[in-house]
């Protein structure tokens, strides 16, 4: 059959996770004050760093006394930087429930080798926050961009902890309400929520954490481009614009640019909104659709940022094939771009709903996500390269011939002659042995019977999906009387 595409199409396509959408004002025109060609230790160069530094404290409302950076090597770089030079004075929890969490696993355990204590939970789900003891040092994701699973409040965390909690926040800051004084060190990258460009990373450090890194030297080397400290001092250069290695200026401005944007949306609390209008819109669309549902389970840990989702159609036997032909289809169109999930993650979408994303583009993708659900899911049950059929005026003919017969048989009460008839009908021949099907049929609930009948159909129209016949059973099932060429 052919669906007719949805009449309106996201104004901007773009959706994935990282790097993510520009706010909706960016301009390349707008980045001409860039200091190109000039040093970063030029006054101009330090002034728009530490413009970046304190727009970055105004807009996510960071304590002033909390340090703010910029590092190199975006969100991973700046986490890399706080375990090596914080981990190891105390016993430490790792938590992960997604593929960046396990990553930082991988790193302490295997590199820094230290025996800590690990914490898991499947994609979909989250640890037990209530049995993390935070006298230890804790790391972990506040949202989970491969699972869409988020930490939904910071209450598990003590005031009077004796551990650093040391938290990668990226796709979280600036779309959720962190807690700064749960919080000892916080990361994250331009390119996430205000849709900046990559290699940039922020670290933010407590009071707390900067007390540990002037008293306590870790029993690794330090790399130059980890080292946060001088003579047990800390490197205070970094935390005022004096970066520790060159960052692009033209990064620089369009981060400023993005700030700027933020202001003018509310900050924070209009940043917030927005993710969660859009994290909304595509949750309105998950519950009137039986094939699709959210991969987190729980609502109060869900994403309001990387939305993860996944289908649930028992027609679908290749999780990973379809959903990429889906994507696939998305991408085609224009209408989608990069939202296949993580290659870790299990099968689905992922589709990023951060505040740069207008709330209108979600909405206009739901029907897009449904055409392509329903071009897809009949080729499920075909066998490979083979298309479903497009039915020539004589085939629509003679199945609504066909269709004419079930109806009539139907409204016989599914006699059992009736139906008998009809299967021989449609498989061409009058020599089934009557008694075989006269049991058969009797034994039968009407959808049995209804879909018994139909079975012959594929083998005069070859393309026609089981899915299609199930569907004509169930709309005479129900007296939603079809019409041929609605198949």
């Amino acid at each position: 059959m052919v669906l007719e595409t949805p009449a309106t199409r996201p104004a901007n396509p773009r959706f994935s996770s990282g790097p993510c959408a520009k706010p909706p004002t960016f301009e390349l025109s707008k980045l001409a004050d860039a200091p190109l060609g000039r040093s970063h230790r030029a006054a101009v160069g330090k002034a728009k760093l530490k413009a970046a530094i304190e727009g970055t404290r105004e807009v996510l409302g960071i304590p002033a006394d909390y340090k703010v950076g910029i590092v190199p090597a975006s969100d991973t770089g700046a986490v890399e930087m706080a375990m090596w030079n914080l981990l190891g004075q105390r016993p430490v929890e790792m938590l992960a429930w997604e593929s960046f969490g396990s990553g930082w696993v991988t790193d302490v355990v295997k590199q820094l080798k230290l025996d800590a204590q690990i914490k898991t939970a499947e994609y979909g789900e989250i640890v037990d926050l209530n049995t993390v003891d935070t006298d230890n040092d804790v790391v972990f994701t506040w949202n989970g961009t491969t699972s869409g699973v988020r930490v939904p409040n910071g209450d598990w965390i003590k005031a009077d902890r004796d551990g650093l909690t040391i938290c990668d926040a990226t796709s979280a800051a600036f779309a959720q309400d962190l807690p700064w004084d749960k919080l000892d060190v916080v990361t994250f990258s331009w390119q996430k929520v205000l849709g900046g460009e990559a290699a940039h990373g922020m670290l933010v450090l407590s009071p707390r954490a900067v007390q540990r890194l002037e008293t306590y030297t870790p029993a690794w080397p330090l790399p130059k481009i980890f080292r946060l400290t001088k003579g047990g001092k800390l490197i205070d250069g970094v935390f005022e614009g004096a970066t520790i290695n060159t960052p692009s200026m033209l990064a620089v401005e369009d981060y400023l640019l993005a700030l700027d944007w933020a202001r003018s949306v509310g900050g924070l609390k209009g940043l917030i909104a927005r993710a969660d209008a859009n994290a909304a819109a595509i949750a309105e669309f998950v519950a009137v659709t039986p094939w699709l549902e959210n991969l987190a389970s729980d609502p109060a840990t869900q994403s309001n940022t990387s939305v993860c989702l996944k289908f649930n159609d028992s027609r679908i036997t290749d999780g990973a094939a379809f959903a990429k032909a889906v994507a696939k289809r998305l991408e085609a169109e224009g209408v989608a771009y990069d939202v296949g999930a993580y290659r870790d993650a299990p099968p689905g979408l992922r589709i990023w709903c951060g505040g740069t994303v207008e709330a209108s583009d979600i909405e206009a993708l739901m029907p897009w996500i449904k055409w392509a659900f329903e071009v897809e899911v009949p080729k499920v049950e075909l066998p490979d390269g083979m298309e479903p059929v497009q039915p020539d005026e004589k085939t629509l003919s003679r199945l609504a011939e066909i269709i004419g017969q079930i109806e009539t048989a139907f409204e016989n009460n599914h006699s059992i002659d009736d139906l008998m008839s009809l299967h021989n009908s449609i498989a061409g021949r009058d020599d089934i042995p009557a008694e075989k099907y006269r049991k058969l049929y009797s034994v039968m609930s009407p959808e049995e019977a209804a879909m018994e009948a139909l079975m012959p159909i594929p083998k005069v129209f070859p393309g026609i999906a089981k899915s299609t016949l199930e569907e004509i059973a169930r709309r005479l099932l129900t007296a939603e009387c079809p019409e041929a060429d609605s198949y």
